[in-house]
């Protein structure tokens, strides 16, 4: 840095060499800077207001013909509100029979009744309302629809042929355009959208041109029609209507009428909804260029006179810049360089120290821990209930005194997070050093764990063995071989799921679930692990599964696995474990309600009981959607934790399956009497009840005379993979 300031003395030299260089080549330069950048504002400037001006007329000629059709069907209205009086006076002389309506039936216009709700003569007709108007559908034409109540629960309705009222309308709309679009470059067209996904690019027609371009009505619109450049400004501007968007200025080459060359043109497109008419109105670029062209004209004299004095103006100020600076330098680089030895003392405390008890931070850490051949790790066991209780400004004293008293007992101490510190020893770490900490914390009358390590890499293996001591609530650990066997072991898990999940090796097992009278009713999916022609229990990687993120991938996949068995009509009815874990991520749930009514009616959601659910109100929403598409609900492993009757009675179960434990115990006395309570339970409130793991004919007839509705186990049936599914009979 201090080489760097001495440069600044030769500054006032270099800048009086480059400035008489510039000054010989400025009033070229900047000249052309300032006619390049007048060019660009008074551009920007027109083409910013022309777009404005062009929007304002679109959208009040946009009015006009939203007025134009509103009075069409205002004055339709005045004029068949009469008929429909006249009618309902026959209608009713004729005591209301219903052949007056199919005497007074054509296709243009027909009356009809409603009685109801329900329509009479003629049938298969869908009202629908646009806006204040209502129309209706029949055969597939559209009707614009006037009706009057004539009782309590009758309505008598006169129906209009829309197609009819639209050629009214568009012969005021085009009159009212050849009149606006007289002598104008800058027209107004319209197209008509008839539909928003195109199969073969067609999406509408032209229904509207000026009249010097009246051949072109008719003329279909493709989105695939690119403009010379190759934009496909039609597909844009389709697709922003399709959004919901009613405008968009879009810019694309067209052929200008005046010159018959393509040119850039900006039109301003806007759709009137409901009829979907596209209106358009653009302007070329060389009419914009044309605006400020004698603008650039007139000012480029003067600019050349307004630059010259500039320069001069700037050549009086630099000698005496110089002058100046020369004079000043010495003490600027003084100041310089005092300034700089002080940030730079003050960054490295900033980025080495920590604040607040002036010991070495993790960045200190990390440049220094490869002088260690050990490291300790001590974490302040519930620090923030300390911050919460006594405050903020006790637990800062607390922090400040453990590192003091700790580094009365060891050299190279370190925050490296806001309740955890690291000891760096040169030695091997033995449990003397442990001890020492714990008589520390001891004294201090505060709780902490250890994790040490002289393992490299020092800082990871500290944290393992730390997370490990937290994890199985011990004071302290060391890392060694063992710790280190679990932990690649635990790698080598991850590792093995991560491949399973990349070549989706997840099989669905189906085990049947059967009636009394041992009929198939339906199957329950059992995820099954394949890999290395080797088949694998999930149970065996449920917690690895949960700590490593992966649990949401695989439950996902699984259940993508057992709807595509549904679709392709594999399996006909089936059952599916949901976790609570799987119904708190939104994700999931939207991954299941994508399927079709006709999928989830053939699917039974078993909730596992003996999980913790900590949110009631989620599963009751989600359980609830599932039931009004159809599926049905099983509480799993019921009995096996602390049954919460009250929310299971609030979920509405269709089936409850007693826990395995319960009906292997069932010889036993007072199991035998908390399945009887359950079954009474089910029948109470009208839930199926269905046992699991049924191992033998004893417990089978056993648990048939408990009157059980439902049975599964290998008594039955082992789980298969779907190909080695017997045909057996499904009631």
């Amino acid at each position: 840095m201090k080489h760097l300031t001495r440069k600044l003395l030769f500054l006032p030299i270099v800048i009086f060499i480059v400035s008489v260089v510039l000054i010989v080549f400025s009033y070229f330069f900047i000249l052309k800077s300032f006619e390049k950048d007048l060019i660009y504002y008074e551009h920007n400037f027109f083409l910013k207001n022309k777009k404005e001006i062009v929007k304002n007329e679109l959208n009040i000629v946009k009015n006009t013909i939203n007025y134009i059709i509103n009075i069409s069907y205002q004055n339709l209205s005045f004029v068949f509100k009469d008929i429909l009086y006249r009618a309902i006076k026959e209608y009713k002389d004729s005591n209301e029979n219903e052949s007056f309506l199919q005497e007074h039936f054509n296709p243009n216009h027909f009356f009809f009744v409603v009685i109801s709700k329900n329509y009479t003569f003629p049938k298969n007709i869908k009202i629908i309302k646009q806006k204040d108007k209502m129309f209706l559908i029949y055969k597939g034409k559209k009707y614009f629809l006037i009706s009057e109540k004539i009782s309590k629960n009758k309505t008598f309705a006169i129906a209009i042929k829309d197609s009819e009222i639209k050629k009214s309308y568009m012969k005021n709309i085009k009159a009212f355009l050849d009149e606006f679009n007289k002598n104008r470059l800058d027209y107004i067209a319209i197209g008509k959208i008839t539909t928003f996904n195109p199969k073969n690019g067609y999406f509408g027609k032209i229904i509207y041109m000026p009249p010097s371009l009246k051949n072109l009505e008719g003329k279909l619109l493709n989105y695939n029609k690119a403009d010379i450049n190759g934009k496909y400004y039609r597909k844009e501007y389709l697709e922003a209507f399709k959004i919901g968007k009613d405008e968009v200025f879009l810019n694309y080459f067209f052929k200008n009428p005046k010159t018959s060359t393509y040119e850039k043109k900006y039109s301003y497109f806007t759709i009137i909804r409901p009829y979907n008419y596209v209106l358009v109105k653009g302007f070329y670029e060389s009419e914009v260029k044309s605006l400020y062209k004698k603008i650039l004209l007139k000012y480029k004299e003067e600019l050349k006179k307004v630059i010259l004095l500039l320069i001069i103006v700037s050549f009086i100020i630099l000698i005496i810049g110089i002058v100046l600076i020369n004079k000043f330098s010495k003490k600027i680089v003084r100041k310089i360089n005092l300034d700089y030895e002080f940030l730079k003392n003050k960054l490295y405390k900033k980025f080495y120290y920590d604040d607040l008890t002036g010991v070495g931070n993790r960045n200190k850490l990390l440049d220094e821990i490869e002088e260690y051949n050990s490291l300790i790790l001590v974490d302040i066991y519930n620090f923030s209930m300390i911050n919460e209780i006594y405050g903020f400004e006790y637990g800062d004293k607390l922090l400040k005194n453990f590192s003091k008293i700790i580094k009365q007992k060891f050299e190279h101490i370190y925050r490296i997070g806001s309740d955890e510190f690291a000891l760096g020893l040169e030695k091997k770490v033995k449990i003397e050093d442990i001890h020492t900490l714990l008589k520390i914390s001891k004294k201090m009358k505060i709780d902490i764990n250890i994790g040490a390590s002289k393992i490299k890499p020092l800082l990871q293996t500290s944290e393992i063995a730390l997370k490990e001591a937290q994890k199985h609530n011990k004071t302290y650990l060391i890392y060694d071989k063992l710790m280190y066997k679990i932990q690649k072991e635990k790698l080598d898990k991850i590792n093995l799921l991560k491949e399973i999940l990349n070549t989706e090796s997840i099989i669905p097992y189906y085990q049947c679930i059967v009636d009394k009278n041992l009929n198939v009713i339906k199957y329950e999916a059992l995820m099954r692990l394949s890999y290395d022609n080797k088949i694998y229990l999930p149970f065996e990687f449920m917690e690895i599964l949960k700590e490593s993120h992966l649990y949401e991938m695989f439950s996902k996949l699984m259940i993508k696995r057992v709807f595509n068995d549904l679709e392709n009509n594999k399996v006909s009815n089936l059952s599916i474990n949901l976790s609570f874990e799987d119904i708190i991520h939104k994700d999931t749930r939207e991954f299941i309600l994508s399927y079709n009514e006709s999928l989830l009616k053939r699917v039974t959601f078993e909730i596992l009981e003996s999980e913790e659910i900590k949110d009631y109100n989620i599963v009751h929403s989600f359980l609830n959607e599932l039931k009004e598409r159809g599926s049905k609900i099983a509480i799993d492993d019921f009995g096996s934790g602390y049954s919460n009757f009250v929310e299971i009675l609030k979920i509405n179960p269709d089936y409850i399956k007693i826990d395995a434990n319960l009906i292997k115990n069932l010889s036993e006395d007072k199991y035998y009497k908390i399945i009887k309570l359950i079954v009474e339970f089910c029948e109470d409130f009208n839930i199926y009840s269905i046992a699991e793991f049924v191992e033998n004919e004893e417990i089978f007839e056993k648990l048939k005379r408990l009157n059980i509705d439902y049975f599964q186990g290998y008594y039955f049936c082992k789980p298969k993979p779907l190909n080695e599914l017997k045909n057996d009979k499904i009631s």
